[in-house]
């Protein structure tokens, strides 16, 4: 037995660290044989190079764009001859001293294959003027003809008006930049500008540790506690109300415009009539007498469209909570520790403030996850009433939001062991009857979507939609998975740094300011507070991590969902990071759902902790929620 434990537990982390392996093998792979691969793959010393021109974090209409990059160089006493080698996104043609080395046009063999041309250099000075188009991204260059040691470097020139004026070309393989939001305070004077103001929560964090812990003690604390979340909930929704303008928030208006069509036609619209119209329609279809209330009183709907949102905020740290309860049961303090990252996680308290389907489908993806983990506590087979409540859950999360499906994994291996409780055929019927529900609450809306459009989802950067756009930087590289800290820095668009700085800094704070594009265009959020979150926030990530390496070496079912769900949903990210490449393709506000898997790692992580330790980090916690929901209240 002892034996096989210890075998049991030495395997889960190999197991961990070989699906890590072969993900990282898979994304690999199609960046390198994908023709439509966002990745620009290096080949120094030359580098990838772009035209100077100023960064634009809004969209760009797709159409042809033009740059021509220059530069100068001199051939020895008795000439050279040499291979220039071009790699362009898209189009190319390669000028040699005003006459034509290369012809216009594209590589064969995809986006990243070479064009060569052999040409014989005089002795003398000459001059290369390359002509890249791209259709739907920004024009980039590769070249190199190393016999006369021409590589495409900060040396050479960009111009985009034809020639007429040029400019240092450059580096697209470095993060682009947005000065601007240099002027925002860095995390580290935003923590020294507001931990006087957190120290009451760290008492407070420490005297709930020495009598909260108990059993008795926590389900004491317990309604308090939730009063406490309502009481902030509340308080948000109102500040909201009053100090946010009825734009504020991803595509807020977009969202308003689809209310708007299915209030005003009764029918579902098809994936390119909008912005967001290849979006499940359950949230807009719960909004719309909302949307004709606010409109018959002659109030703004963008305001009203917030409400359920509010509410779908307040269930999912209620459901984080719970899940916690079902997961440790004998435990009340862990799972109040649970409501507290629910209630007080950034993402879901700046999501809930702008009208959108992102909270409604956290929460009942949060609640899918619930019903399954109490199907694992219950000691008794499963019933078929619980079959098609939790399906009917996971079909209306799906019909809410596609990234829902993110907590099927999860769900999957809670309901693994309720499912070897049943005989051959009861099995089958009971999973059968949650598949029905599934569908019939929302699977009928992918299956609707195939059927009309061809692809069960179509994304909001699907060419089929007839909506062409890009945003920046229109191109990957490898080293946006490998950078990480400035989120640590300058937390406001550090997301522009790389894939991990923009998952911390969704994550922790609201990293892309609710999709603000300039100063000007701010949300009315505490600066120096959303600055100061990123190092509170360092607490949380901690236990997070902690509890993430405890469950490797756990056999449970509890810690193998949560390890399964929150790393599938980290991998759809990356995934999609290297699918689309616009900056901010990675926000976790796509993760809500998977708040109660967060939440039990993060718990296990507090609950692995020696006792002084521990007492410091429910101390680090209470401070962390305080800094969270200041930095989200709009005053």
């Amino acid at each position: 037995m002892a034996s096989s434990l210890a075998h049991a537990l030495k395997r889960r982390p190999a197991l961990a660290a070989l699906a890590a392996a072969l993900f990282a093998a898979l994304l690999a792979a199609k960046a390198r044989f994908d023709p439509r691969s966002a990745l620009l793959r290096a080949h120094p010393p030359a580098r990838w190079l772009r035209a100077g021109e100023a960064d634009w974090l809004g969209v760009h209409q797709a159409g042809p764009r033009f740059a021509r990059f220059m530069t100068r160089f001199e051939a020895s006493t008795y000439g050279a001859d040499a291979v220039l080698s071009l790699r362009a996104r898209d189009a190319s043609e390669a000028v040699l001293d005003g006459r034509e080395l290369l012809p216009a046009g594209a590589a064969e063999g995809g986006r990243d294959a070479e064009r060569r041309a052999l040409f014989h250099a005089s002795p003398g000075r000459h001059e290369l003027v390359v002509v890249v188009r791209a259709e739907n991204g920004p024009p980039l260059l590769w070249a190199e003809a190393p016999e006369l040691g021409v590589y495409s470097d900060a040396r050479w020139q960009a111009s985009v008006d034809d020639g007429r004026t040029w400019e240092a070309a450059v580096d697209a393989e470095a993060p682009p930049r947005d000065d601007a939001f240099d002027a925002l305070p860095a995390a580290a004077s935003g923590f020294r500008a507001t931990f006087v103001f957190l120290v009451p929560f760290l008492a407070l964090g420490a005297w709930f540790a020495r009598r909260g812990e108990r059993a008795t003690g926590a389900r004491a604390f317990a309604p308090a506690v939730l009063g406490l979340a309502a009481g902030a909930w509340a308080s948000l929704a109102v500040a909201a109300a009053l100090f946010l303008k009825a734009g504020s928030g991803y595509d807020a208006l977009q969202h308003v415009a689809y209310v708007e069509g299915l209030a005003r036609t009764g029918r579902l619209p098809g994936p390119g009539d909008g912005w967001q119209t290849f979006q499940p329609p359950l949230y807009y279809a719960l909004c719309a007498p909302l949307w004709r209330a606010a409109t018959a009183l002659g109030r703004e709907p963008a305001v009203w469209l917030r409400l359920p949102n509010f509410v779908a905020g307040f269930v999912l740290g209620e459901l984080c909570r719970r899940f916690v309860a079902a997961a440790r049961p004998g435990r009340p303090d862990l799972a109040l520790a649970a409501g507290l990252f629910g209630w007080f996680w950034p993402a879901n308290l700046i999501l809930a403030q702008a009208p959108g389907n992102e909270p409604l489908a956290g929460a009942l993806a949060a609640l899918f996850l619930v019903l399954c983990a109490r199907r694992l506590a219950d000691a008794h087979p499963p019933r078929l009433g619980a079959a098609a409540l939790a399906g009917a859950a996971f079909g209306a999360a799906l019909l809410s939001k596609a990234t829902a499906v993110l907590a099927l994994p999860a769900g999957a291996a809670l309901l693994w062991a309720p499912a070897r409780r049943l005989d051959g055929a009861a099995r089958s019927l009971w999973l059968g009857v949650l598949a029905l529900a599934a569908f019939a609450a929302g699977g009928w809306f992918y299956a609707r979507s195939w059927h009309l459009y061809g692809a069960p989802f179509v994304g909001g950067w699907d060419p089929a939609r007839g909506i062409a756009w890009w945003q920046e930087p229109g191109c990957r590289t490898a080293g946006e998975y490998l950078r990480f800290g400035a989120a640590l820095a300058r937390p406001a668009y550090a997301g522009l740094n790389g894939f991990w700085d923009s998952l911390y800094s969704t994550f922790w704070a609201d990293g892309w300011q609710s999709g603000a594009i300039s100063l000007r265009a701010l949300p009315p959020r505490p600066f120096d507070w959303q600055a100061a979150e990123l190092w509170w926030s360092l607490i949380p990530a901690g236990l997070l991590g902690a509890g993430a390496a405890r469950a490797l070496r756990r056999e449970d079912a509890p810690s193998r969902a949560a390890l399964l769900g929150a790393g599938a949903g980290v991998m759809a990210l990356a995934w999609l990071f290297l699918t689309v490449p616009i900056y901010s393709t990675v926000k976790a506000s796509y993760l809500l759902g998977l708040g109660p898997l967060f939440a039990l790692l993060l718990v296990d992580g507090l609950a692995a902790l020696p006792d002084l330790a521990r007492a410091a980090a429910w101390a680090g916690l209470a401070a962390w929620a305080a800094a969270s929901f200041r930095a989200a209240l709009p005053l």
